[in-house]
């Protein structure tokens, strides 16, 4: 189903039957300041609809950029910091709304709360699930589709960026072997989990999901299947203070990601931060780890710091 996105730029301790121990928390390092405080960027501007209208598509190439030049998709508000690195900046929306209350009865009792809200337990969170897989995995192939054929775009370097339900849309598309690099802030790669401990969700009382929904949701949780994104350079960053998606959620599942990687003779395409402090916001902080990530895998190498 399709819900209306503006997106781009921005879970469990049981998986298949393994308990997995959560990463030691790493800490931030200090960050450098990668890009110099130049002035505004000169950009041309391109646009394109696409699916009957249905999805809008912005990019703003640096009209210094040396074409064809990576792209980020971006979500998380380093439209700057990606201009000024030589790269192109992309983002898009979509017509239609995110579905969250659809088809609940005015005055009906729900479970959940904000996005997660639900007509019953058992499809905790499913309509919005449902928006963001279709998002990462319908919308965002065919605005990659459009991109390979615009002259300006290297489409050997591709990256998406999202926080929150961005982060969500961002991780799910990374799955995609045509994005080189991913920078998923603040979400989740552990869906149940989420669903179950999630302020917004449950708050930690027992997950039972209807039997069709449990199974489309395994088919599409990333904890479940990790080796689908070893292709992709992938940072997840989540902070101690966001009670919206749980931190011990990320870190047992960051665990399952990292011996997928490692497994896969990766390692060094999964970075994952496990940042103290924080709630569930996005500020100079939590943007420092992505905008590095970025630098590291898809920015022109003559815009690198040395």
């Amino acid at each position: 189903m399709r819900g209306a996105r503006l997106v781009l730029v921005l879970l469990g301790t049981v998986v298949l039957g393994c308990r997995v121990p959560p990463l030691a928390p790493q800490p931030l390092a200090p960050q450098p300041n990668w890009f110099p405080p130049w002035p505004p960027v000169p950009v041309r501007v391109v646009t394109a609809d696409l699916d009957g209208g249905t999805i809008h598509d912005r990019l703003e190439i640096p009209e210094a950029a040396r074409t064809p030049a990576p792209v980020v998709l971006s979500a998380l508000g380093e439209g700057k910091e990606v201009l000024e690195g030589g790269a192109i900046l992309a983002t898009f929306k979509t017509s239609d709304r995110l579905p969250m209350v659809a088809g609940i009865p005015p005055g009906a009792p729900t479970v959940g709360t904000f996005v997660l809200v639900s007509p019953s337990p058992d499809v905790i969170g499913r309509q919005y699930l449902e928006y963001v897989v279709d998002t990462g995995r319908v919308v965002v192939p065919r605005i990659l589709d459009w991109l390979a054929t615009v002259p300006d775009v290297d489409a050997r370097r591709i990256a998406i960026t999202g926080a929150s339900t961005n982060g969500l849309v961002a991780v799910l598309a990374a799955a995609d072997r045509r994005i080189r690099a991913a920078a998923v802030l603040l979400s989740a790669i552990d869906f149940r989990c989420f669903l179950q401990h999630s302020s917004m969700g449950l708050g930690g009382a027992p997950l039972a999901l209807a039997p069709d929904y449990a199974a489309w949701l395994d088919d599409v949780d990333p904890v479940r299947h990790p080796g689908r994104w070893v292709y992709t350079r992938l940072l997840v960053l989540n902070t101690e203070g966001d009670t919206l998606f749980p931190i011990h959620c990320e870190d047992a599942a960051a665990a399952v990601f990292a011996r997928a990687y490692a497994r896969a003779g990766v390692p060094h395409r999964f970075r994952y931060v496990h940042f103290e402090g924080g709630a569930h916001g996005v500020g100079i902080p939590e943007r420092a780890p992505a905008l590095d990530w970025l630098r590291r895998w898809i920015l022109p190498p003559s815009r690198r710091p040395a």
